[in-house]
Parts: C-alpha cells; sequence; structure tokens
C-alpha cells in the first residue's frame, strides 16, 4: 500500500503523525520518504530579496550594454591574477 501525503512544514504537525501512525499496520515496517520541491522560479522572484538581486542584475546588464562600469584585462593579466589567487 502506498499513500501520498503532500504538505507544507506548518502542516507537519503531531496530530499529523498521530493520523499517520493509526493508518500503519502495528505489525509490519515502514518506510517514509521526503521530497523537497522547489519553488517555482516566478515565487522565487517575487521575494523581497531577489527583488534586490533583481534590480542589481538589470543594472549590471545595463551598465554592460552602455559600456560603463567595466573592467577589462588582457589574458596575461587575468592569468596572474588567478596564479596569485591560487597561492593564498
Amino acid at each position: 500500500m502506498e499513500y501520498i501525503i503532500k504538505l507544507t512544514p506548518e502542516e507537519l504537525t503531531h496530530e499529523l503523525i498521530d493520523d499517520i501512525k493509526r493508518l500503519l499496520d502495528k505489525d509490519k515496517s515502514f518506510e517514509i520518504t521526503l521530497i523537497v520541491k522547489e519553488k517555482p522560479l516566478n515565487q522565487y522572484w517575487l521575494q523581497e530579496p531577489a527583488e534586490e538581486y533583481r534590480t542589481k542584475l538589470n543594472r549590471a546588464i545595463d551598465d554592460a550594454e552602455n559600456n560603463r562600469n567595466l573592467i577589462s584585462f588582457t589574458a596575461e593579466q587575468f592569468e596572474a591574477y588567478a596564479a596569485a589567487l591560487s597561492k593564498k
């Protein structure tokens, strides 16, 4: 027999666990699998910290498209910088 119960963390209560125990045959073992589903991206973007991140990202995109606030370096400069970081 298989049960699927979908719930939020707030719904996981001692009462629910007691109800689940009553469903089970006391002489048999059982297995519980938890599957945590991530929020869809559109819900993530609506959260307050994401709003700040989205604003910064849009500003950075605009800067790049308009050649503002950019840092450039040669391949040799990058390799020297990467080598210096790896020594730390």
